[in-house]
């Protein structure tokens, strides 16, 4: 049920549902279950297309999210971390800083490791 109402959020919802909705969402990205989290993960990504004021506020869960074990979680938090980059090169300019590229920018070497543990697998 959580899983249906995570895709309903992400898919239904509008900019001042997704800013009220995005503290329940959070409370799923340290569900026990790798299925939520990946649901929820989906469900960030589309709320912050609706509403990009938030996205600095929850950059730190998101990179927690690189620490996971599974691969639709990690897969997600990928698209979710290109989102959040993409919205933010367009807020704030291709040479701009801010704190998602900065908080994102100290995870390269962890993303290189993983990536190179999955050409040796």
């Amino acid at each position: 049920v959580a899983g249906l109402a995570l895709c309903t959020i992400g898919n239904l919802a509008t900019a001042d549902m997704s800013r009220d909705l995005a503290p329940e969402v959070e409370k799923h990205l340290t569900s026990s279950q790798p299925y939520l989290r990946k649901k929820a993960c989906l469900a960030f990504s589309r709320c912050i297309l609706k509403c990009a004021d938030m996205m600095e506020d929850y950059v730190d869960k998101f990179t927690t999210l690189l620490k996971d074990r599974s691969h639709g979680v990690l897969i997600t938090v990928v698209q979710l971390m290109t989102q959040v980059l993409l919205l933010d090169a367009e807020k704030n300019g291709v040479g701009g800083a801010s704190v998602c590229r900065s908080a994102f920018l100290k995870l390269v070497p962890s993303l290189v490791k993983l990536l190179r543990n999955l050409l040796s697998v």
